[in-house]
This record gives C-alpha cells, structure tokens and sequence, in this order.
C-alpha cells in the first residue's frame, strides 16, 4: 500500500474521487501541482495537510490561490506576497467581504483601492468602504451614491468641493431627505426646496419642513 502511494497515475484518481487522500501521499508528490489543485478545488483546507517548505511554494501559484480563496476570503492571508498584485484574486475575497483589503500591505491594499470593480463591490457591502477608496471615486456618481443610499452621513467625509456638487444633486439629496430629512435640507442647496419630490419626501416625515418649501410649492394640495 506504501508503494501505491506513490505512484503519480493512483494518487491523482485517488484525489480526484476525494481530496483528504493527500492525507496518506508521499511527501514529494505535494509538490505536483496538478494533484494538490485537484484537492484545492475541493476543500482549500487541504493545504493544512501540506509539508510547511512545498506549502510556501504551493501558495504563490495563482490557481491554488485564486481556487482557494473563491471557497473563503480567508485563505488570502496564506496567499504568497507576489499574488496580491493580482486583482481576480482580491476580488474573489473582497466579493465575500470587503474587509479581506486589510489583510494586504499598505502599497498593495493602494493599488486595489484604485480599482474601480473592487471600490464598488465593497462599497455596495458597506458605504464605509469608500472612505478607503482612491479620492478620484469621489467624483464618481454612481459609487457615491451607492454609498449615500446606504447612509448621507458619507457625504460628510468628502471633499468640500464635491459635498457642494452633491448636496446640489437632487437624486443624492433624496436619498439623504428620505433617511433623515431635517438634517438633509439643511444642508442641500437651496434651489432643491423646490423640487417635489424631496420637499414630499421630507413633509411626510416631518410637516413643519413644509415651511422651507419654495412658495409655489406649499400651496400644492399634494404636498400639503
């Protein structure tokens, strides 16, 4: 049976029907790459089974690394330093949890946050998330208010510059009106006072905020 072990053809049968027979190999045949992704593709955790030397190497192959850390973001951690540059495999973890971007090293983490696949994926988990992202996404509509939609208070960590845009942008100023409206006037620009969506939105929460209106808008009997 030792000697079966051995052999390269059985063993890649033997994996291939389950992965925890690379329990029982011998310790060079870890080092077949083809055999040890067979297993990955199964149950990542296989790795844990791997001698600590072919482990290091076996972990900066990109499709043991990108196979194991499509099962759980986790295994980003195991990852060997040259993937991180790899922007497939923070995706894969990032699409699980956005917070797998702090398991990278600084230089890494600011590249991918550049990124505008990676910025929006996490920002659609958590409006947080764009607090991290590269400043030029602070100028991008679409991620901000995909931050906004989740919580106004975002707006508050931009620039002044691109808080004046938005506050001015009456989709952005909806969404911040509808979560918490007397807040959110106070801060929208003034030509929005008499858009009637937002003013409708704000009266239902609050009915003394009809006073803001624009005149014209108060004596509409849809708003009133």
């Amino acid at each position: 049976a030792r000697e079966l072990w051995q052999d390269r053809s059985l063993v890649m049968i033997a994996v291939q029907h389950d992965c925890q027979a690379m329990g029982k190999v011998r310790p060079h045949l870890w080092q077949e790459v083809d055999i040890v992704l067979e297993a990955v593709k199964q149950d990542w955790k296989i790795m844990e089974k791997c001698p600590t030397r072919t482990a290091k190497v076996l972990w900066s192959d990109y499709d043991i690394a990108i196979n194991a850390v499509r099962q759980d973001w986790h295994a980003l951690s195991k990852v060997g330093k040259d993937l991180y540059s790899e922007q497939m495999i923070i995706l894969e973890a990032v699409r699980q949890d956005w917070k797998a971007m702090d398991i990278l090293p600084p230089s890494a983490a600011k590249a991918h946050w550049a990124d505008r696949e990676i910025v929006t994926t996490a920002v659609k988990q958590d409006w947080k998330a764009l607090k991290n992202a590269d400043k030029e996404f602070f100028e991008d509509k679409a991620i901000v208010l995909c931050a906004v939609q989740q919580s106004y208070k975002i707006l508050f960590d931009l620039p002044d510059d691109q808080q004046k845009r938005y506050w001015a942008d009456p989709e952005m100023v909806l969404c911040a009106v509808q979560q918490d409206a007397p807040k959110a006037l106070r801060k929208a620009d003034k030509s929005l006072l008499g858009v009637k969506d937002i003013m409708l939105a704000a009266v239902k929460q609050q009915g003394s905020l009809l006073q803001l209106a624009d005149e014209a808008l108060r004596g509409d009997p849809t708003i009133v």
